[in-house]
C-alpha cells in the first residue's frame, strides 16, 4: 500500500538558479533599476538601516538582505554575488537579477513519502516536475513531467520493486502516460505500456555488447533477479537537435557526446543529463572529457537553467553547477600533476572527503592512467 505524506514549502531552487548569470550576459542587458520602487509596487517591503547602509527586502516569502555596495546578497540564507549601489538617492540593482528573483518566488516543492522511495514534486504552476528518488543501491532517480491530464516519463530505474512502486503511483494519478524518453536507464519501460523515444545512439548501446547493456548485465551479476533487465527492442527514433512534443510538453534533444543524449525542458527551463551531482564524483575518461564537461557546465550557466536533473542525484540549481566547475578544475589539476593512478586517487580522496561515489574515483583513475 502506498502511503502519501505530503509537506509543502516555498523552494528557492529557481531563485538560486537565476543568480549566476555570466558577466557576458549582463553586459548585453546593462540596465539597473531602483530596488524600492519595484518591490513596493509589487506589494513587498523594503527596510533601510541608513546608519549601517543595510537593506532588508521581503517579497512573498522571499527575503534578501545586503550592505549597499558590498557585492554580496543574502538570498533566503544563500550568499550570492550581485552588485548594488546608490544613484540619485536610490538603491540600484540589475534588472535581470531582480526579475528572476521575483518571477520564481512562487515555485513550490513538496515531498511524497512512499514505502520505498520518495517523490519530490516541483510545482511550476501549469506543469509539475516529479523526481522519484528510488532509494536503491544505485541512487537511481526517475523523472516524470505532468501537464494537464498527461505524464511524460524521463528514464527508468533498475530494480523491479522501484519500477512497480512508481507504476502504482502514476496509475493512482489516473493520468495518461503520453510517452517515455529513455536514454541511459531504459529499465522497466515495458511496465508503463507507452511509446519509447530515444536516439539511435542510445538504442545501439541498449543492444547486446553496447555500453548500457553491459552495465545492466553487470547489475544482474551483482543483484540477480531483482534487476529489471529487459531492454526496449523498438523505439521511436529521435535526433540530436530535434524538438519533440509529448503530452503537450515540449522537449529538445541535446547531444551529450557519450552513450545516449540529454534533454532540455524549455517550459520550466530545466536540463536533464545522466550524471553530475554537486557532492558526487563523476566518471571521467580523459582530460578531453574533463574539458568537454567544463564547457557543458559553463554552457549551463550561460543558459541559466532553473534545475539540473540527473539520474543519480536529486535536482540541483546553479550553485551546484558552480561547485561542479570548481571540482572539475581541481580534478584536472590533480590528474595533470599525479604520476600514478594511486597518487591521483589519494589526492582526490583527501581533497573531496565528503563526496559520494568513491568507486567513481577508481574508475576515473583507471581511464586517466591506463598502462
Amino acid at each position: 500500500m502506498i502511503k502519501l505524506n505530503k509537506t509543502r514549502f516555498i523552494s528557492t531552487a529557481a531563485i538560486i538558479a537565476a543568480i549566476t548569470i555570466p558577466s557576458a550576459v549582463y553586459a548585453n542587458i546593462n540596465e539597473n533599476i531602483p530596488l524600492r520602487s519595484v518591490i513596493e509596487d509589487k506589494g513587498g517591503t523594503v527596510d533601510y538601516n541608513s546608519a549601517l547602509n543595510k537593506v532588508k527586502v521581503n517579497y512573498n516569502g522571499t527575503e534578501m538582505s545586503f550592505i549597499i555596495g558590498y557585492g554580496k546578497i543574502n538570498l533566503n540564507g544563500n550568499i550570492v554575488n550581485e552588485q548594488t549601489f546608490i544613484e540619485r538617492g536610490n538603491t540600484m540593482i540589475n534588472r535581470n537579477f531582480l526579475n528572476n528573483v521575483l518571477e520564481n518566488t512562487n515555485i513550490s516543492v513538496s515531498e511524497v513519502k512512499l514505502d520505498i522511495g520518495t517523490i519530490k514534486v516541483y510545482d511550476f504552476g501549469n506543469i509539475k516536475l516529479n523526481a522519484y528518488l528510488s532509494n536503491d543501491a544505485l541512487n537511481d532517480v526517475t523523472y516524470f513531467i505532468e501537464k494537464g491530464d498527461n505524464i511524460v516519463i524521463i528514464e527508468g530505474t533498475a530494480f523491479k520493486y522501484n519500477v512497480n512502486e512508481l507504476f502504482e503511483y502514476i496509475k493512482l494519478s489516473g493520468k495518461n502516460i503520453a510517452g517515455a524518453l529513455m536514454a541511459y536507464h531504459p529499465n522497466g519501460y515495458d511496465k508503463f505500456d507507452t511509446d519509447v523515444y530515444a536516439t539511435e545512439n542510445a538504442v545501439n548501446n541498449w543492444k547486446e555488447g553496447g555500453s548500457i547493456r553491459l552495465l545492466v548485465d553487470g547489475f544482474i551479476v551483482t543483484f540477480g533477479s531483482e534487476i529489471s533487465a529487459k531492454m526496449p527492442e523498438n523505439a521511436n527514433i529521435i535526433n540530436i537537435g530535434q524538438d519533440i512534443e509529448l503530452g503537450g510538453i515540449k522537449f529538445k534533444i541535446i547531444d551529450a557526446k557519450d552513450d545516449a543524449y540529454s534533454i532540455e525542458i524549455p517550459e520550466i527551463n530545466c536540463i536533464y543529463r545522466h550524471m553530475m551531482g554537486s557532492k558526487c564524483h563523476n566518471i571521467l575518461t580523459s582530460i578531453e572529457h574533463i574539458d568537454n564537461m567544463l564547457a557543458e557546465m559553463n554552457d549551463y550557466k550561460y543558459k541559466n537553467y532553473s534545475l539540473v536533473l540527473t539520474s543519480h542525484y536529486e535536482p540541483e540549481t546553479q550553485t551546484a553547477i558552480d561547485e561542479k566547475i570548481e571540482y572539475l578544475k581541481k580534478i584536472k589539476d590533480i590528474a595533470e600533476n599525479s604520476k600514478s593512478a594511486e597518487e591521483f586517487k589519494t589526492k582526490t580522496k583527501q581533497l573531496f572527503k565528503d563526496y559520494t561515489g568513491e568507486n567513481y574515483i577508481d574508475m576515473t583513475a583507471g581511464f586517466l592512467f591506463k598502462q
